[in-house]
């Protein structure tokens, strides 16, 4: 192991010196450029002088980094100087306040460095607590630092009943911890529904959501026996919701819903202890029983969905006298309408009976104090019903109405295509080519003009810039006039800098210049015009795997510049990175998929960013959960130790995702829409999709879907 430490340790230093001599060489043939990377330089020296353990020459040029910069560099310095800290002092380096006030002494108070003055960390307090944050006990454990003591759990008591009433504060303080002889005690004074309360709130923290959903089901049956517990019993049925629905588990969560609702409905509730009005209490019941009528209907139960929604309907007659401000009555407003649209989109549109939706969509359009949002929302969805029965003429002058609205262009898009194609199944031929055109111009590689309108009309190909797309042109643009650029010294800078760290290779600053780029170019159109230089700072970000920049910037640049991607087909491969080339190819051929679908999954799920985690838990490049993460790490006979922070591996996270979606495939036949919907939905979802949202083509099953 010591071998294979010492030799990876020798690698790095063999990149760290090949950094410094790129940087050299560029410097050397450039000499104009010294004075924009000074700071780079000096952190690239730093590094390879820490790896020679030369660490008091290493810390001087930390710190020579951190007095030259107050962005990405400064950032990097400061966290460079701090590790380094450690091997210098083992008895003091790992001692927030001892290192506040060296850094301090180093910087005069902080005013040598723009880093740290930005930040707002020129006072002992407040570095010290910074820099307790970063080194604390990571530097505990590392082999150069000294033993420290665990630090001591906090007092069961010391936390007040206000602001941990239902335990999760507690929870949060010692998860993944053993427990003191003082929360054994406190433990054992529980009752027992609040011990498997207290378990269930454990096993969430530890992320084992299925455990979790057992405990908080017979919690929230049993916590009833005092004011405190029913209180309790609306925050454990919440959670197990999220732990339900966290494992897939829809007819459970719906049943979770239910008693939620049920429990809203009683009158004993201790509204003092939870911080509610009446109001609010009984808008939390209303809002609970939509939800127990969306899962119904995904159920195919449109019975009981029915008489969910009409609970939550007859529920606003008591909600409304205690609507006791304008806010208030536009929630009652909101309320209406949303339980009149779960009613026609869930279950008069999933029973076939699009003209009721329609007439239902109409009485929520005529609902007093409708916001802006729901009424496009709305409008929308009556031109869509009347498509689905039907009646294409009366859809068309639907979709007109909403085209006059002020739209975004996702909405205008869709619209169009649909007005287009409502046209088209008319014989007005000549209508809808105008309609396709106008989408075309707004939004040329959006899904329906590149799939949707090839669907009607098979001699029209919006593909033809991917034919055109050429890799090898990536790098040719150069020799460019750099226009109003030469007016804004702080994006030439930005701009050069990134340029200077990818001719390096010098990795580590990737992202945060990147950043920095995108921040002084975003927003400024008189830099975007000048379309050459614009798209060559595109194209830096993606040589630096900042693909959510690329993409960002490039889409900003294809609406100031119409034929962009005419004059420019080869940006499509910026638009549509092919990231992690070699582990995709590897892996999706090894699934017997195409690589594109396994790119174009990746780019919608995560935006290539392979340590990124939704609000749901799904993780990594193709976004997968972590449960499903060790059902697929069985089936190729991989470990499934740590597999949370292994999906943040990319070969790690496109192995099982490719297994995945490979396996999905085949279960719908290779219709790769509904594949991809399941890989996002999840299998039950699409399965009941197929049942009640089925329509006559792919198109229009997914808009069905939206």
């Amino acid at each position: 192991e010591n071998m294979m430490l010492e030799a990876q340790a020798k690698e790095e230093t063999k990149e760290v010196d090949e950094e410094i001599l790129h940087m050299r060489k560029i410097l050397k043939d450039d000499e104009s450029l010294r004075p924009l990377v000074e700071d780079i330089l000096a952190m690239a020296e730093a590094g390879a002088l820490e790896e020679q353990q030369k660490y008091a020459d290493a810390e001087a040029f930390w710190l020579k980094a951190l007095k030259l910069d107050r962005g990405a560099v400064g950032k990097a310095a400061f966290e460079g100087w701090a590790s380094l800290q450690p091997k210098i002092d083992l008895a003091n380096g790992h001692n927030p306040d001892f290192l506040a006030s060296k850094l301090l002494s180093a910087t005069k108070d902080g005013e040598e460095s723009p880093w740290l003055k930005k930040q707002g960390l020129m006072q002992k307090a407040s570095l010290s607590k910074r820099l307790d944050k970063l080194i604390g006990l990571k530097l505990a454990e590392t082999p150069s630092a000294v033993s420290l003591p665990k630090p001591a759990l906090p007092d069961p008591d010391s936390f007040p009943k206000a602001d941990d009433l239902y335990y999760e504060a507690r929870a949060k303080a010692v998860c993944r911890k053993p427990l003191d002889a003082k929360w054994v005690s406190w433990l054992s004074s529980l009752s027992v529904a609040q011990r498997i309360y207290w378990n269930a709130l454990l096993f969430n923290c530890e992320g084992q959501p299925r455990r979790a959903s057992a405990e908080f089901r017979a919690a929230t049956e049993k916590l009833s026996t005092s004011p405190e517990d029913t209180a309790r019993v609306i925050r454990s049925a919440e959670l197990l919701i999220s732990a339900l629905k966290a494992i897939g588990d829809r007819v459970g969560a719906t049943e979770a819903y239910a008693t939620q609702a049920s429990v809203l409905k009683r009158n004993d509730l201790p509204l003092d202890l939870l911080g509610w009005s009446v109001y609010e209490k009984q808008k939390r019941f209303i809002d609970s029983t939509y939800w127990v009528a969306r899962n119904r209907a995904m159920q195919g139960d449109y019975i009981r969905a029915k008489a969910a929604v009409q609970d939550g309907l007859d529920g606003l007659a008591i909600l409304e006298p205690l609507a006791k401000s304008s806010k208030e009555t536009a929630q009652v407003s909101e309320l209406r309408v949303e339980g009149l649209h779960v009613l026609s989109s869930r279950i008069q549109y999933e029973q076939g009976d699009f003209a009721g939706a329609v007439i239902t969509n109409q009485n929520a359009l005529a609902v007093t104090g409708i916001t802006k949002e729901w009424r496009g929302r709305l409008q929308w969805s009556e031109g869509w019903y009347l498509y689905r029965q039907g009646d294409k003429a009366r859809a068309v002058e639907s979709l007109t109405r909403y085209l006059a609205e002020d739209l975004e262009d996702s909405s205008r898009t869709k619209a169009l295509y649909w007005r287009g194609r409502s046209l088209w199944e008319l014989g007005d031929k000549s209508g809808a080519e105008k309609d396709f055109e106008e989408l075309t111009r707004i939004a040329p590689l959006s899904f329906y003009a590149v799939v949707g309108i090839p669907t009607i009309d098979p001699d029209v190909d919006w593909t033809d810039h991917f034919k055109k797309a050429d890799e090898d042109r990536l790098s040719k643009i150069e020799d460019f006039e750099w226009g109003e650029w030469k007016t804004d010294a702080d994006a030439m800078r930005r701009f050069h800098r990134l340029e200077f760290v990818i001719a390096s290779k010098f990795k580590d600053l990737y992202p945060g210049l990147a950043s920095e780029l995108f921040d002084a170019m975003n927003g400024k159109p008189k830099l975007l015009r000048e379309v050459e230089p614009s798209l060559y700072a595109t194209r830096l970000m993606h040589m630096a795997e900042q693909y959510v920049l690329s993409i960002s910037l490039s889409s900003s640049l294809s609406q100031i510049h119409s034929e962009l991607w005419t004059d420019y087909p080869e940006q499509l491969l910026v638009f549509f990175p092919r990231a992690y080339r070699e582990d995709v190819l590897k892996f999706a051929a090894k699934q017997g998929i195409e690589a594109e679908l396994v790119w174009g999954l990746s780019r919608q799920e995560s935006s290539f960013r392979k340590t990124v985690e939704s609000p749901v838990g799904a993780i990594g490049l193709m976004q997968i959960m972590p449960n499903t993460g060790e059902e697929l790490a069985r089936l190729q006979g991989l470990s499934t130790s740590g597999i949370s922070e292994r999906l943040k591996q990319s070969d790690t996270n496109l192995q099982l995702g490719t297994l995945y979606l490979a396996n999905l495939g085949k279960r719908y036949q290779g219709k790769w829409p509904r594949a991809i919907a399941a890989y996002n939905a999840g299998e039950y979802v699409v399965d009941t999709w197929m049942l009640r949202r089925d329509a006559p083509d792919m198109i229009m099953w997914s808009e069905a879907l939206s």
